[in-house]
């Protein structure tokens, strides 16, 4: 039987991680999910060639999510990004986000939508 694929949620606030991938695990979708970008970078090796989506936080301890996108991509370019924050850094501007912007607190709904999926 042939896996479908994943989605990758990385959040460092373990609230919004688990909230987050039991709604998504709800509507029968496949989640793992990471603490940091340094974990993802683990998951992401463990799951090779699973993970169809990442849904990231922006602003995380190390790494930030706008450059784990960034290198995830390259090693799988099309690699859809959903990106979430309670606010961005004066660093990196929405525009310059390549992926789908989410400001929390947010509908979690409309991940559904962004992800391609119907409620």
């Amino acid at each position: 039987m042939e896996s479908q694929p994943k989605i990758l949620v990385v959040d460092d606030e373990i609230g919004m991680r688990e909230f987050l991938g039991a709604f998504l695990r709800a509507y029968d979708l496949p989640v793992v999910t990471a603490g940091s970008a340094e974990e993802a970078l683990e998951v992401w090796e463990a799951n090779r060639g699973q993970i169809r989506a990442l849904i990231t936080d922006i602003v995380m301890p190390g790494m930030n999510g706008k450059v784990l996108a960034e290198y995830l991509r390259a090693k799988k370019p099309g690699l859809q990004v959903i990106f979430m924050s309670g606010f961005l850094p004066a660093e990196i501007a929405e525009d310059e986000l390549d992926g789908t912007f989410f400001k929390k607190p947010f509908n979690p709904s409309e991940l559904l939508s962004a992800l391609g999926e119907k409620q």
